[in-house]
């Protein structure tokens, strides 16, 4: 599950254009590549979170809480220019291709699960 958010979000036509205008800010020193495959990795890692949750109830909550409070965290040590790539690069993953998938994947979640209720209900 964590290829196809990754994939996805490397189709992302947004996510390139914020890559070579964080490239051209840093002078170099944040490159296209590492913006593409961090955000995308961090993309990948939450669909499969979210997989993980539907399938064996892994809960999210306390994961989602550390991250934010980790993020709001950094948020206040950090310089303005990379505080506006993090939370942009947040922004990016939101653009035609990444949610089309990442909702196709839900609807079929959605489905296995009350697939997996009715089997229980049954036995």
């Amino acid at each position: 599950m964590q290829i196809l958010g990754f994939g996805a979000t490397l189709a992302e036509p947004a996510l390139f254009t914020l890559a070579v205008t964080v490239d051209r800010l840093s002078r170099g020193k944040i490159s296209q590549r590492q913006v593409v495959l961090s955000v995308a990795l961090g993309v990948g890692t939450g669909t499969a979170l979210g997989l993980l949750k539907i399938v064996i109830g892994f809960p999210l909550l306390p994961l989602l809480l550390a991250g934010y409070t980790l993020a709001l965290l950094l948020t206040t040590m950090a310089g303005e220019i990379l505080i506006c790539v993090a939370w942009d690069s947040a922004g990016v993953t939101t653009g035609p291709v990444t949610v089309r998938v990442e909702s196709e994947v839900e609807r079929r979640e959605s489905e296995v699960e009350g697939r997996q209720e009715e089997m229980a209900r049954r036995r």
